[in-house]
């Protein structure tokens, strides 16, 4: 069994403030709980890996389903595939060794991975309802969306989420190891620029889109409620002159 002393790991430092190995115990879970996570997120990222691409490689290779909808999907599917690639695969090897075990430089790409494409994501699925939205409500002005118009805002989408997770690179919050020693994140706690940026981020990156999405969703289904409502009074009236 490792120690839960983070004394024991390699003291890898980029600068004075920034280092993954901590001075305080690390929790440790019992060995067969390493096990089970391993196998896990390694059965995880091949699931992603294979779900993502078999979209990605039909959206390619059909043009029935290359429509401007499919395109918000398969780009949602691009950052599934690299997470799947690029991330789980990382935290399933250091369950193994029941610690991170690729020094603070992946650390930091890790946790800069993992919380830029995990906004892009929501910002893609705020992109998903947006469309849905007016294809449904507005649908007079669906024709305005055209491909060139959602690769723009898929674009956006991707900018914004790499503008979020290259910020704790440059001064505002930190990328370190989570309490479990497994994967890396964001600093969570500490001084007043860990905390701004954690709000902030929770605010911009989760709340505001989530309430968006739920708006949104609800307004549609408002206007299929009442499409049916409709439609079935249409069909009462059709029956009864009949």
């Amino acid at each position: 069994m490792l120690s839960s002393l983070s004394s024991n790991c390699s003291p890898i430092t980029s600068d004075e403030n920034v280092s993954i190995c901590e001075t305080e115990p690390t929790p440790e879970l019992p060995a067969a709980m390493y096990v089970a996570l391993a196998i896990y997120l390694f059965l995880l990222s091949l699931f992603g890996i294979l779900v993502n691409g078999a979209f990605i490689y039909l959206y390619f290779s059909r043009k029935e389903i290359a429509t401007v909808s499919n395109l918000y999907v398969v780009a949602l599917c691009f950052c599934g595939f690299l997470i799947s690639t690029l991330g789980v695969p990382f935290a399933a090897a250091s369950c193994i060794r029941h610690e991170w075990i690729f020094g603070d430089g992946l650390c930091k790409l890790h946790g800069f991975l993992l919380t830029g494409l995990g906004i892009v994501m929501i910002a893609l699925l705020t992109g998903i309802a947006v469309d849905k939205y007016i294809y449904i409500v507005r649908y007079h002005a669906h024709h305005k969306v055209t491909k060139s118009v959602a690769m723009a805002i898929i674009v956006s989408c991707n900018i914004y989420g790499i503008i979020w997770g290259i910020l704790p690179l440059f001064g505002w919050n930190k990328y370190t190891l989570e309490p479990a020693r497994l994967t890396c994140s964001v600093e969570w706690t500490g001084d007043i620029s860990n905390h701004s940026y954690a709000i902030t981020i929770l605010f911009t990156g989760l709340l505001i889109p989530v309430g968006a999405i739920a708006y949104l969703y609800s307004t549609i289904l408002q206007r299929v409620s009442w499409m049916a409502i409709y439609l079935h009074q249409l069909w009462i009236c059709l029956t009864n002159d009949q």
